[in-house]
């Protein structure tokens, strides 16, 4: 359902879905997703850009290609996504949805109002009914008759949906920024409003499953997908793809930890509530419906189906079915727009920081053109999406990793906290160093190597397998390219050292500011006498003497008299003074 149904949205071993509990996604997020979004977000604050962060270490800029082919993948399948919900949110507005019947030429197909009138005489008569199964239900064959057999119709649709999307997004990217982050928070609000109503309206309609569906949820023993929940993190909080930008509005001194935070609670919120009414849902369907399906049976991904199949069904046994399909798929079209926009024009402001002749608004239309172009092929190969949005699970990790290894490793732990202290005046705590230093070995180690690696390698080479290969092996493929191209040109310069560290540039774009930075010390800040001295040097203990600047102390040589100094005693508490020449403005 948009990005919210993190967790709980698909059930567990008894329909062959992956299932992410609510006590390992926290876990996860409040280690490796909410430490990650800290860091990448005050990188941007700090710099107030968002640009390969070649400045920050060299290193970093192919690491940034693999970013950006990542979020342009992600785009591409939401923009499919996006033309899909349209295609079923105007289809909800008939009469007779599409999905609710079953074409005269399927011998095997049960409309939905043969599965709910068969569903009520059962449980009129008492007798228990055998469950019809999913496949020969009509929201499946017409998913079938749409996605996978193509018809020419219906490819024709789809391709008229896709480019009506991309120029859709060529327009809002193309709009201020100010305006683009006034859209964003409408659109959250208006979708946050309708969960809540549309939560209310399903413990009104089905009481009867709040409790099974909180127990199943908050059910510590259940056999959860750690690579699931992996994805879901990954995707909430930016690892492996471009991440949140601000495009410049906020403050640049705005406490990002605590944003996070607000951010955190927020999103966890929302998703809980949308994972509760689908978790609803699928129990009120599986009473009428046998739900068994096996991981890549379909050939689709898990998400796509439960969108496209398993929520609309289930839609259309409640009494107000319409309703809520209406809510699902305008939701998801408000979530998608924005996620699609945001990803464009990040990407875009990322590229013309590296090629600055060209404008932006050049970049945004060359994406939205070649994105609506790759669309197709996509959508023509949806049979492939599992296999490819695996590997794409497992490259995301594996960049985030490498992303926060050379910021942490290489370019310093305590010169990046000094930075934070520096720039927001607060120095990181214990817990967000330590998961800085731990995240790239956790999500390396025992994730990419000991889980997705081991996983594939244990399968054959079938439709899954292979895409997820190839992906990941492409990605490595333009990062080493574009490392080898950085550290050859270094080599060229006579400076291979300065590969592997920050350039001068790095930091603040005002250059007052970084000359401040340059002189910085943490130390300084730290010792602080309680008698509000002014320290010389920290290497010193204070004296306790304030000091006073030689041109002022001068200036007040001519009123010695008894009196003044017998004043002046009394206010200063009847201590004594040093006094330090201030060195002279340079130019």
């Amino acid at each position: 359902m948009g990005s919210g149904s993190a967790y709980g949205a698909r059930s567990g071993s008894d329909c062959g879905f992956t299932f992410v509990t609510i006590f390992f996604f926290m876990l996860v997020q409040l280690t490796i997703g909410v430490s990650y979004m800290f860091m990448d977000s005050f990188i941007k604050l700090y710099t107030g850009k968002a640009d390969l962060n070649k400045n920050l270490n060299p290193l970093l800029k192919g690491v940034a290609y693999g970013l950006l082919l990542q979020t342009l993948f992600w785009t591409l399948i939401h923009a499919n996504d996006l033309a899909d919900a349209v295609s079923y949110f105007f289809n909800s507005l008939k009469f007779i949805p599409p999905w609710s019947i079953c074409d005269p030429k399927m011998k095997k197909c049960k409309a939905t109002k043969d599965i709910i009138l068969q569903c009520k005489l059962a449980a009129t008569s008492g007798n228990k009914q055998k469950q019809i199964s999913l496949n020969l239900t009509s929201a499946h064959h017409y998913y079938e008759s749409i996605f996978h057999t193509q018809e020419r119709s219906a490819l024709t649709t789809k391709f008229f949906l896709i480019a009506m999307v991309w120029i859709i997004n060529f327009f809002f990217s193309s709009v201020s920024d100010l305006a683009l982050i006034r859209l964003f928070k409408l659109m959250y609000i208006l979708r946050t409003l309708t969960t809540i109503f549309s939560t209310i309206f399903i413990l009104f309609a089905l009481p009867e499953f709040i409790s099974i569906a909180l127990g199943d949820l908050m059910n510590v023993a259940a056999k959860v997908s750690v690579t699931e929940t992996f994805l879901q993190v990954s995707y909430a909080y930016g690892i492996g793809v471009v991440g949140l930008y601000d495009f410049g509005t906020l403050s640049p001194y705005t406490c990002v930890d605590n944003a996070i935070l607000i951010f955190t609670i927020s999103y966890t919120f929302v998703s809980l509530l949308r994972s509760l009414v689908t978790r609803i849902l699928y129990l009120n369907l599986r009473k009428c419906v046998d739900i068994n399906i096996q991981k890549g049976e379909n050939n689709t991904e898990d998400y796509h189906y439960l969108i496209f199949v398993l929520l609309p069904l289930a839609a259309d046994q409640l009494k107000a079915s319409k309703v809520f399909s209406l809510y699902l798929y305008s939701n998801m079209m408000l979530t998608l727009c924005g996620h699609i926009a945001a990803f464009t024009l990040t990407m875009s402001k990322m590229l013309h920081s590296e090629f600055k002749a060209i404008k932006n608004l050049y970049i945004v239309g060359i994406i939205s053109f070649i994105g609506c172009g790759l669309s197709i092929p996509v959508a023509l190969g949806v049979s492939y999406w599992g296999g490819f949005i695996n590997g794409l699970n497992i490259t995301m990790v594996y960049l985030g990793a490498i992303r926060v290894a050379i910021i942490m490793y290489m370019y310093g732990m305590k010169k990046f906290c000094t930075d934070i202290q520096f720039w927001l005046n607060f120095k990181p705590t214990k817990y967000w160093r330590a998961c800085w230093m731990l995240m790239p070995i956790i999500l390396i180690v025992s994730y990419v190597l000991a889980l997705k690696l081991a996983e594939l390698f244990q399968e054959a080479f079938n439709i899954r397998t292979i895409p997820a290969y190839a992906w990941f092996c492409l990605t490595l493929l333009v990062i080493t390219i574009i490392q080898i191209k950085t550290i050859v040109q270094f080599i060229i310069d006579n400076n291979l050292s300065a590969a592997f560290r920050s350039s001068p540039k790095y930091g603040p774009p005002d250059a007052d500011e970084r000359k401040k930075r340059k002189k910085y010390e943490e130390t300084v800040n730290l010792r602080i006498c309680r008698h509000a001295c002014i320290l010389l040097d920290d290497k010193f203990d204070c004296n306790h003497m304030p000091l006073m600047r030689k041109d002022v102390a001068e200036a007040d040589a001519e009123d010695l008299s008894i009196t003044s100094i017998f004043e002046a005693g009394r206010a200063g508490k009847y201590r004594t003074s040093s006094i330090m020449q201030l060195p002279q403005p340079y130019n």
